[in-house]
């Protein structure tokens, strides 16, 4: 599946905006301290990065074939 924000996830990721640092401390000063995350739709991985980040614990879900392809390379050296 194709979404329009998946035609080009190299170009859609370069100009969206990522979610404001505030939001992620926020959310992070609530949870444990490395929390296993399931993120569903996470796009080009806007806030995927801001959950590795912080030491979480990421499993992402994304349906659209692009940006799952993409994430897996912008993301292949948190793998573990």
């Amino acid at each position: 599946m194709t979404t329009p924000f998946g035609a080009v996830p190299e170009i859609y990721d370069r100009i969206r905006p990522s979610y404001p640092d505030a939001l992620s401390d926020e959310l992070f000063a609530r949870l444990p301290r490395r929390p296993a995350v399931l993120e569903l739709g996470p796009g080009t991985g806007q806030a995927t990065k801001s959950l590795l980040d912080r030491g979480a614990i990421v499993t992402a879900v994304e349906r659209g074939t692009n940006l799952s392809q993409f994430l897996t390379e912008k993301f292949a050296s948190e793998e573990s």
